[in-house]
């Protein structure tokens, strides 16, 4: 265990056991920092919880439990979210809304209530508009285009945290994410889809001609800023991605160059009526200055990928 006693503060980690949430825990876990995990529907890996000092069970959604798990810690980092299957099904609206912005209200206003030091939010930066330079956190963000009632409700949420937040003695930290990628991914994202078909020999194949752009990251790397915006760094927002904007071409490009003679074939599908452009760039200078951690690049993040997930090279039945 560190021996710092400024480590041995208890964290709330909310949404542990999802895509980002698992490995937000591992490296708190690693850096010897107990952890309290909030959990509702779905439950953590037994492995993840002996990571944790203590797994209490709550809802995001209810207010009294928000308060009951604030109480026990010190820290919060608020990764919980709803993210619908359908981003573009307005029924889905309110239910973002819900649990992304009023749960975070709510979360908010107890850790000011209860003295919690530091609240770090997990937020999407693939809400900036498009444009060059890559975007700062100055830049204006409108997700009319794509995803809207997701990163609307998470927008939100943002500024609930930072203006019941802002004169207390509790500093909120906003992580706008870029696109994450790496173990624990659901298997339809386009990465694992792509490692998968590499892996079996079959072809690459891209939508819109593969030019929409994204700001991968590495979830391990996410962890580790969650991690280090728990301990130092202002009040604010902050960017978090590789500093690199792919496009799908060069994405599976780099895929195919991981397997050498073995490379597997790129099929580019032409671009339809509703073009999709993809996310734009986004600046991490921010998050550089204050945190000094250098992110994989795209070629090292899915070396790593492969190393911890190996892809099966076979399909199963029905597949």
């Amino acid at each position: 265990m560190n021996g710092n006693p400024a480590s041995r503060r208890r964290t709330l980690v909310t949404g542990g056991a999802g895509f980002i949430g698992q490995h937000v825990i591992a490296a708190l876990h690693q850096r010897g920092e107990p952890v309290v995990a909030l959990q509702h529907r779905r439950e953590l890996p037994t492995d993840l919880a002996s990571k944790c000092s203590e797994v209490i069970q709550g809802d995001v959604l209810d207010e009294h439990a928000l308060r009951r798990a604030v109480e026990l810690v010190d820290r919060v980092c608020h990764v919980a979210a709803y993210i619908p299957a359908d981003l573009n099904d307005a029924g889905e609206a309110e239910m973002c809304y819900r649990v992304n912005a009023l749960a975070t209200l709510h979360l908010a206003r107890a850790a000011v209530v209860s003295g919690v030091e530091r609240l770090v939010y997990v937020s999407a930066a693939n809400a900036y508009q498009h444009g060059h330079p890559p975007a700062t956190e100055d830049d204006a963000v409108f997700p009319a285009e794509v995803a809207s009632y997701y990163l609307t409700s998470k927008l939100a949420g943002e500024i609930y945290l930072h203006h019941v937040c802002q004169g207390s003695a509790t500093c909120a930290v906003t992580l706008r994410v870029g696109t994450p990628y790496g173990p624990g991914e659901p298997c339809q994202k386009v990465i694992p889809a792509l490692l998968a078909n590499a892996a079996r020999g079959e072809p690459l194949r891209l939508r819109q001609d593969g030019r929409p752009t994204y700001s991968f990251i590495y979830v391990e790397d996410v962890g580790r800023y969650v991690a280090a915006a728990l301990e130092t760094g202002e009040s604010g927002i902050y960017n978090v991605a590789s500093g690199e904007s792919t496009t799908l071409l060069a994405l599976a490009e780099t895929i195919a160059g991981l397997y050498g003679t073995r490379s597997p074939r790129i099929l580019l599908e032409p671009t339809g009526e509703n073009r999709f452009q993809g996310f734009p760039a986004i600046s991490i200078e921010k998050s550089r200055r204050t945190w000094n951690l250098a992110p994989l690049t795209l070629r090292e993040g899915l070396q790593q990928y492969c190393k911890r997930n190996p892809f099966r090279t076979e399909k199963t039945p029905g597949e």
